[in-house]
Parts: C-alpha cells; structure tokens; sequence
C-alpha cells in the first residue's frame, strides 16, 4: 500500500467511521445517544470533572463499537465458514462494548442522576436511593462476576441462558435483599421477595434452568449482598 498524505489519511478515517454507522445498528443507536447526551448537558451545569467523563465515556463506547466491527470484518476476510474460534473472537469482541455501554450507563446515572431522582419518589425509594449509589453497584457487579466465573467453572450454559448459577435468580433476589435490609416495611420485603422467587421460578419453568441452578443463584445473590451491606455497616 502507498503511503498517504495527511488529508487522505483523514478521509480514511472519517470513511471509516461513516461506513460502521451505515452498516451498524449500534453504532448509530450509540450515536443517537451521544449527541443526545451532549445536547442535553448544555442546559445542566456540569463542572469540569463531569464534562471529562461524560466526553471519555461517548468515545470509549464509540471506539468499542468501531473494533468490534473492525474484528468482525477482520475474522470474516479469514474465513468465510463457521470456526469456533472466529466466533469466540466475535463474541470477545462484543462483550468489550457491552462493557464500556455498561460504564456509559453508570457514569450517566453518576452525572444525571442526582439532580433529577430522589426529589418526587415514594418513601421506600427515597430511602433506598440515601444509600451510597456504589454499594449497590458494587453488590450487583460482584454478583455478576461470579456468575461468569461460576458458568465458565462448570462449564455449562450460557451467560443468558442456563448453566450453575442462574445469573436472574442471583440478580433478582441481590435486589431483593438489599431491598428488605434497606426498608423496616416488612410488607415490601415480602412483595420483593414474591417477585424474586416469580423471576427464579419461571426461568424452571421455561425449562432454561433446574432447581439447583435457581437455588444457586438466589444463594449467590443473598450471600453477596449480605456480606457487601455488612461490610460497609448498613445493618
């Protein structure tokens, strides 16, 4: 290939860029968003720190999209048939984005967040939101590591679907104990509770996981956020 120019080499980028969100969905979803958020941040008094991370945030998820597509078309020049390996490159690469998307979402919430929620929420609500915003985070993002590594231990299921433990049941009743170590109202407790074992018990009834795989998770998610709220003396 002959070198380029410095004006070439910045059509090939823009090119670049303008050829993932033709082709891809996500990217001009993260786009959407992007702009969005940029609009929407003029009229919130943001000061410095908040203006940098929102920025690292919208080009972290956008430079994880246009890899992930860049991966994509890298593995599909190379083969052109099924390959276990060109999909685990795939799915690796799909999982950097899920990542940075998830950090968009925290770091929106961290930004937006507390100036519009907590004001007009019911009690119960109220009370949960008093607590640190990142011991919940916490207790959910252990959680959801361990369900990886329990699903790759075992090496059964997928992370959405089956395999010990059950990453819904975890999630459903980490939530729900963190819920009822956080309200005195034994009703919503029980309320929480009810749904929690609904989100456990129609995920056997769907036939995705047995018993054991449900009592796992619920197990998991009680235990860990048992352990997290000890930890930082919430009851």
């Amino acid at each position: 290939m002959k070198s380029r120019d410095i004006w070439e080499s910045f059509n090939a980028a823009i090119e670049g860029i303008i050829y993932v969100a033709k082709t891809q969905r996500n990217m001009r979803v993260h786009l959407a968003l992007a702009a969005f958020v940029l609009f929407f941040s003029m009229f919130v008094r943001l000061d410095r720190m908040e203006v940098i991370a929102l920025t690292i945030t919208i080009v972290l998820v956008l430079l994880a999209e246009m890899f992930n597509t860049a991966i994509e078309a890298l593995v599909n020049l190379v083969t052109d048939t099924y390959h276990p390996a060109a999909r685990l490159a795939k799915d690796i690469a799909a999982g950097a984005v899920f990542f940075a998307s998830g950090n968009a979402l925290l770091v929106a919430y961290l930004v937006f967040g507390k100036r519009y929620l907590g004001h007009n929420l019911l009690p119960v609500i109220q009370k949960i939101g008093a607590v640190p915003e990142y011991i919940m985070i916490t207790c959910l993002v252990i959680i959801f590591l361990l369900v990886i590594i329990g699903k790759a231990y075992f090496g059964k299921g997928r992370p959405l679907w089956g395999g010990m433990p059950s990453g819904h049941s975890a999630f459903a009743f980490g939530v729900c104990t963190a819920v009822s170590l956080m309200t005195e109202n034994s009703m919503i407790a029980l309320f929480v509770f009810i749904l929690a074992f609904m989100v456990a018990h129609s995920r056997v009834r769907a036939r995705i996981h047995t018993w054991w795989e449900v009592a796992g998770g619920a197990i998991l998610g009680m235990v860990i956020t048992l352990f997290v709220f000890r930890m930082m003396n919430l009851f």
